[in-house]
């Protein structure tokens, strides 16, 4: 899988196990279009690209950059990009399909899974101090899956999230599960996360109420398990 992204022009950044045999993988990736592109305020989460292999059904499972791009670079979104991107993964996964699971592409910059819930910027501080200190706290925690350093100075992080909080992606499927390892941003000597309700939703678009209810300890797991990459 490495060698078919990098010949499609992209890095493979970390590939992450998401289940304890390794069955199934989330891979993440980039290139420097799609890096330049991202290094903007709030716009470092669009900097990578991310797959599912899922050896148990002999599928991958890839991000479209139209999709992502469009949530995560708001206003910045930009349309060549994201059709430069996809063409690039169709040429070299040739029988790729569109996915079941839909969502209408002008919701997107202003998507939340119900009214009052959070969207794209409604991110959470979850630390504060110098960019340096705070990598240098999140390199010493041994939870870094991968760091990507952006043109503006900020760093994407990928971070393992505690072996509890992460067991939810089984409980509600493995074909959102590319959002592990878990995104921090470090930028302007704050360390922030999407909101966990709103990224868990986004990457599944189909995901119920009462899925959604079954997880409802998730999100806030989830920010005390980022919370922690930092002290």
């Amino acid at each position: 899988m490495q060698a078919t992204l990098e010949s499609a022009g992209f890095k493979v950044l970390s590939t992450f196990k998401v289940d304890k045999k390794g069955y199934v993988n989330s891979v993440v990736f980039t290139n420097d279009d799609i890096i330049k592109s991202a290094s903007k305020q709030n716009r470092g989460f669009a900097s990578s690209l991310r797959l599912i292999i899922n050896k148990k059904n002999m599928t991958v499972s890839i991000n479209n950059p139209l999709f992502l791009m469009k949530a995560f670079m708001q206003k910045d979104y930009d349309e060549t990009l994201a059709n430069e991107t996809l063409s690039s993964i169709k040429e070299y996964f040739k029988d790729i399909k569109d996915s079941y699971q839909l969502m209408k592409f002008s919701h997107l910059p202003k998507y939340q899974f119900m009214t009052s819930m959070p969207n794209y910027n409604d991110m959470f501080e979850v630390a504060s101090n110098t960019n340096a200190s705070l990598l240098a706290k999140a390199r010493n925690s041994k939870k870094i899956i991968f760091e990507q350093k952006l043109e503006n100075g900020s760093v994407l992080l990928g971070v393992k999230l505690s072996s509890l909080t992460h067991r939810f992606v089984k409980k509600i499927g493995y074909e959102g599960a590319e959002l592990l390892p878990y995104p921090i941003l470090i930028e302007n000597n704050k360390a922030k996360i999407l909101a966990p309700k709103y990224y868990i939703t986004l990457l599944y678009p189909s995901l119920s109420m009462s899925q959604f209810m079954g997880i409802a300890t998730i999100p806030g797991a989830i920010e005390k398990d980022s919370n922690k990459v930092f002290r």
